[in-house]
């Protein structure tokens, strides 16, 4: 016989309430006079969708650090829960994203979350720019989405996962930037050729059955959902008017129940529509059609109490608040209304897929969550400091380390105009632990050439370590940055009996400073004073950073590591032939100052940064070769560490 005709595109008469005239069928549907009668179109509510804070989260994660610019809709899963209705509808809840790539790793938060729930799952896709997400084809998108769940419907095997017949899919452009996320949800379900109809309109179970039928039917539910580990969006119940009371089955069991003429089919309803039912009963009609090959049936559309509170039912005397609380209803559904055939193979034609969720305007809108304007600043700040590092590996350099760099403790000797901007370049490629050592105060010359110092620390005469270790905290307060008031005996300059002490204190401490970190950086103004820390970096094998400025020169250098490393390069002073002096004696103001071009320092200090973290990603870390490799080794090395140059600088005068 032929099918009668699909309803025009564009449209779904599912989603238009009031009676209608029976289809025309090839032959009756239902027996009798019921035939001729006038039929009421079945409704469904659909879906609506809420998110939890921790969803968006975990998404903002796997796009920053896993998916990057993947776009697959396969990596991540979603989990949702929906709840039996009350005084209103009840949203489907995104609570989790998973990434379904990764090892198995202990169970998911959402049964603390959500308490009892319906549990199902859902696709997602991510799309990189919101020009895609404007762009998308929604039609193509939500059909390839709902193709698997489309062959879930029709296989009865789907009876023992029930959960898989309901399905979710989201698509989101997340900008990382402003932590805004804009994006469609869809739950899937099919609109048949022609719509599910009823004989009749939604009846009370409790004006239809009574209130003793209503008791024993949330006792037998309780019993039942005690012995899952997970509440099933579907189930059936026997014996609703019968002696022996209503129990309820699994689909599993309902499936070999002989007589299945007397089974109910069941399901826990968010809708609270007196003319509709909830979403996921169309799916549940299109598999009792598809699968089990049924004609027509009754639904049992449980609302009310919470699941909750069936769940406490268990017992007799705690039943009265569900039987109180209780709004399920019945209806009979006339399953061959809608031209699917009973027993459908795979081939059949897969009917046109709706569950855009719509807005106000009854279209389907995009939906914006804003976790920014939530957000305390110390948050954003947290979460916005290493942006750039880690889109840097979405394609210049996958294998930047930046957890590494964030373990790494660096001391900075000198918090000179050098030390900040040493201290600032840092703070961008993400160091977080720093410590800053100095013995001078802050002048009135110093806050203009550099940058962690302001007039304020001029007036009160803060130590630059302390003030420069407060104002990088300032600037991010995730940052563990100490100041360290410490002078570094130098030699060639003489100690007086009194301050012998002292000057081995200094020694002590600050041999105890460059054990306590993996990174030296040495920018003191004199030569002199480099030499100790020299000694003490080879003495406990440890990177040295060595910065130096002239007039319009500078010069950075890579050395430390202990003796008995084979391929060790030169220091600061191996090709001194005379011992360090005072170079301050007897030297004129514009001889003992700093006097540079002020565009130098920053420079220096970030040729000094850059061979630094380009060390640390070096296989060979500290021995890597001066020169370049060969073109036949390059291929293991970090494109941050292709050639790590033991010095650079500048050394001519500009003369433009």
């Amino acid at each position: 016989p032929r099918r009668p005709p699909a309803h025009p595109a564009g449209s779904d008469p599912a989603f238009r309430a009031g009676p209608s005239k029976a289809p025309a069928l090839p032959g009756p549907c239902l027996p009798g006079p019921a035939a001729l009668a006038p039929r009421t179109m079945l409704r469904f509510e659909l879906f609506h969708s809420a998110v939890q804070t921790r969803a968006w989260e975990l998404l903002h994660n796997y796009k920053l650090h896993i998916l990057r610019l993947e776009e697959s809709s396969s990596r991540l899963r979603l989990r949702l829960t929906y709840s039996c209705s009350r005084r209103a509808s009840e949203p489907a809840v995104l609570h989790f994203v998973e990434d379904t790539a990764a090892p198995d790793g202990p169970p998911t938060p959402v049964d603390a979350e959500a308490g009892p729930a319906v549990r199902f799952a859902g696709s997602v896709r991510v799309v990189n720019t919101w020009g895609e997400l404007k762009s998308l084809n929604k039609s193509d998108f939500l059909r390839a989405s709902a193709a698997r769940l489309w062959s879930r419907l029709l296989d009865a095997d789907s009876r023992r996962s029930p959960s898989s017949m309901v399905e979710a899919s989201l698509v989101v452009y997340a900008d990382l930037k402003t932590h805004k996320y804009i994006y469609f949800f869809a739950f899937p379900a099919f609109a048949t050729a022609t719509p599910f109809t009823s004989p009749g309109t939604l009846r009370s179970l409790r004006a239809e059955a009574g209130v003793p039928v209503v008791r024993r039917l949330y006792s037998g539910l309780a019993a039942f959902l005690s012995e899952t580990t997970s509440v099933p969006p579907f189930l059936a119940v026997t014996g609703i008017m019968g002696p022996g009371g209503p129990r309820a089955l699994s689909l599993a069991e309902a499936w070999e129940y002989e007589e299945r003429g007397a089974l109910v089919f069941a399901f826990f309803d968010p809708a609270a529509s007196e003319q509709a039912l909830g979403w996921p009963a169309r799916n549940l009609c299109i598999h009792l059609r598809t699968a089990w090959g049924l004609d027509r049936v009754t639904l049992l559309a449980i609302r009310g109490p919470s699941l909750a509170a069936i769940l406490g039912a268990a017992r007799e005397e705690r039943c009265e608040g569900c039987v109180h609380d209780d709004r399920s209803v019945l209806v009979d559904v006339d399953l061959a209304s809608c031209g699917l055939p009973p027993f459908a193979s795979p081939m059949e034609p897969v009917p046109k897929v709706v569950g855009w969720e719509l807005g106000p305007s009854g279209k389907a809108t995009p939906k914006m969550a804003d976790l920014g304007s939530r957000m305390s600043g110390d948050s954003l700040a947290e979460a916005s400091a290493d942006l750039n590092l880690k889109l840097m590996r979405w394609r210049q350099v996958p294998e930047l380390d930046t957890d590494m760099l964030a373990r790494t403790r660096v001391l900075l000797l000198g918090a000179g105009t050098l030390g900040c901007a040493v201290a600032r370049t840092l703070l961008g490629w993400g160091v977080r632990n720093m410590t800053l050592l100095d013995s001078g105060r802050v002048s009135y010359s110093n806050p203009s050439r550099q940058s962690l110092y302001e007039f304020a620390d001029c007036e009160r005469g803060a130590y630059k370590a302390e003030a420069a270790a407060a104002a990088l905290k300032r600037i991010f307060p995730g940052v563990n940055a100490a100041g360290v008031v410490l002078g570094i005996p130098m030699p060639g300059h003489s100690v007086e009996g009194g301050e012998l002490a002292a000057a081995s204190d200094a020694v002590q401490r600050l041999d105890a400073l460059v054990r306590a970190h993996d990174v030296v950086f040495l920018l003191t103004d004199t030569r002199e004073s480099r030499w100790l820390p020299t000694m003490l970096c080879v003495a406990h094998d440890k990177l040295l950073i060595n910065a130096a400025l002239g007039f319009d020169s500078f010069l950075v250098m890579r050395h430390g590591g202990s003796f008995q490393r084979p391929q060790r390069l030169g220091c600061y002073f191996c090709n001194d032939i005379v011992a360090p002096v005072d170079s301050t004696r007897d030297r004129t103001m514009d001889q003992q100052c700093t006097v540079t071009r002020p565009g130098l320092a920053p420079m220096a200090a970030a040729v000094g940064v850059e061979m630094a973290v380009a060390l640390l990603h070096h296989p060979r870390g500290m021995d890597a070769p001066a020169t370049p490799a060969p073109q036949s080794e390059g291929g293991a090395v970090s494109a941050l560490a292709e050639f790590v140059p033991h010095q650079a600088g500048r050394a001519r005068r500009c003369r433009c």
